[in-house]
């Protein structure tokens, strides 16, 4: 991993306005304003493009033995690939997430990948808790019939706090 840069050093502008107290940062050929940090410190992305996290932020992981059974990734987003076990019609499993950065006040996201499994209308996921090293996600199997599929379920943590 390079040495880090300070934003002058990737020919990025930066502006404070210390009339307003806030920071813009500029980008691109147009040198528009992509990010705005205002005098209460909330951030604002403008920028026409994507927010989150970059490669080789995320891992994957494959769970072993059954849908319920837990998994370990120390990864702040990522995928998870299910066991093929299954889920009778309107029947639930829920496994434990292990993950190091997840606090209890942080916010996950879970999402199923679309060209993982033959029919994603099938699945309803959901995470039912976070909890200071992890989190717990539902899969909800909404068919008429068993479902025994190796589903992907994407994640991401949002940090959040409660002060």
């Amino acid at each position: 991993m390079g040495k880090a840069q300070t934003l002058s050093q990737l020919n990025r502008p930066v502006a404070y306005n210390s009339s307003t107290n806030v920071t813009t940062i500029r980008s691109g050929a147009s040198d528009t304003t992509a990010i705005t940090v205002d005098a209460s410190q909330n951030v604002l992305v403008t920028a026409p493009s994507s927010l989150g996290y970059g490669t080789g932020a995320g891992g994957a992981v494959t769970q072993l033995t059954s849908k319920t059974t837990a998994v370990t990734l120390n990864k702040p987003t990522g995928q998870i690939t299910t066991n093929n076990s299954n889920i009778a019609s309107a029947g639930t499993a829920t496994f434990q997430v292990n993950n190091t950065l997840v606090a209890a006040t942080d916010l996950v996201i879970v999402t199923i990948l679309n060209t993982s499994i033959s029919s994603p209308s099938n699945y309803r996921t959901d995470v039912v808790s976070v909890f200071a090293g992890g989190f717990f996600v539902r899969l909800t199997n909404t068919s008429a019939g068993n479902l025994s599929e190796a589903a992907v379920v994407n994640f991401a943590v949002i940090k959040g706090v409660n002060a």
